[in-house]
């Protein structure tokens, strides 16, 4: 794949879910995207990782995982530890927080 079809692959997920959520979430009027990203490291699938954290701390901090999105529910404690360690749990918790505004 190339670097320009990695850039827009988020983005055409996002279209694709967001479509499904409007047609079966009843009363559902709007959605709100936050982007977020992280410089990559070499041979470390970053943006899996950041993914991973994020909806492990939105679950943390929210007690479930946002509509559609439910890719970290099979994360183990062995990956979540080292997805952390590449994330701090309160960075991460910080950087949700900070788009919730």
């Amino acid at each position: 794949m190339t670097e320009k079809n990695n850039a827009t692959q988020p983005f055409n997920s996002l279209t694709r879910k967001a479509a499904y959520l409007f047609k079966n979430v009843h009363g559902l009027r709007r959605l709100e995207v936050r982007y977020i990203s992280a410089m990559g490291r070499q041979n470390v699938p970053v943006a899996d990782k950041l993914e991973t954290a994020c909806l492990d701390s939105f679950d943390e901090m929210f007690g479930r995982y946002p509509l559609g999105n439910d890719k970290g529910k099979g994360s183990t404690d062995k990956e979540l530890e080292r997805t952390y360690r590449l994330f701090p749990r309160e960075t991460v918790r910080r950087a949700l927080r900070k788009a919730g505004d």
